[in-house]
């Protein structure tokens, strides 16, 4: 029986030493909960890293740690909501696909002690096996192309299978409303407390019909061979 797991990242803050302009981008925390409680309640071995557990250390080991354990058809979803920003793609660095950015910028996620950029996410997708299926929600600023491989060495591919879905543009912000970030919020809305039964490009649909005519437009990605089944397969709920 394919198997879940999940990890839901919230920051409210960040550690000053590293970020020190006040973009505090409240109830980030708010939204990793619901996540969370929408996955374990689906069955799936969630785990949650708020504020100050939320680590770049502690990100990327629970997917390579995952990444070793997944197997075909196991189902992973790894949801973010926090700040996120544009930083200078650095040429010094090629085995974290330095230059390869054709506007010179890396979208990253704020964790409290670092930045986690794009690239980094590259990585970790290629340790996973193939079947594998990834689920990736960010609700970030500049999350347009959160899940890319420039990253990966020469000749290197992604086996497994990911589906992205982020809150806007690269070059666009997302917002926050009374409870939630406006994405998570329509998000949540549409899953209906688990009324939504249909697969996860329809999910993302609603999800951005929903958000017609607000200032951000969510971004719709894909990685690796492309397996019609989990287009159809109902978000959050292993096979």
């Amino acid at each position: 029986m394919p198997r879940g797991f999940s990890l839901h990242i919230g920051v409210d803050v960040r550690d000053p030493a590293y970020h020190q302009v006040d973009l505090r981008r409240t109830r980030c925390v708010n939204d990793a909960s619901a996540m969370y409680d929408i996955a374990s309640g689906r069955g799936l071995d969630a785990t949650r890293l708020l504020n100050q557990q939320a680590t770049g250390s502690r990100v990327l080991q629970w997917l390579a740690d995952v990444a070793k354990a997944a197997r075909q058809d196991d189902y992973v979803v790894l949801t973010y909501s926090g700040h996120g920003e544009q930083v200078t793609d650095d040429p010094a660095v090629p085995e974290l696909g330095g230059g390869s950015e054709p506007d010179g910028l890396d979208e990253c996620w704020c964790l409290f002690d670092r930045r986690l950029i794009d690239d980094e996410l590259g990585v970790a997708w290629t340790a996973f096996s193939r079947g594998v299926r990834i689920l990736l929600v960010s609700d970030s600023c500049s999350s347009g192309t959160m899940a890319e491989t420039d990253a990966a060495a020469p000749g290197e591919v992604i086996a497994a299978s990911l589906i992205s879905m982020s809150a806007c543009a690269d070059n666009r912000l997302a917002f926050v409303g009374e409870h939630h970030g406006n994405f998570t919020q329509a998000l949540l809305d549409v899953w209906a407390r688990g009324a939504f039964t249909q697969g996860h490009r329809a999910f993302f649909d609603a999800i951005a019909a929903r958000m017609a005519g607000t200032p951000q437009t969510p971004v719709w990605g894909t990685l690796g061979p492309e397996l019609p089944a989990f287009l159809r397969q109902t978000p959050f709920t292993p096979l």
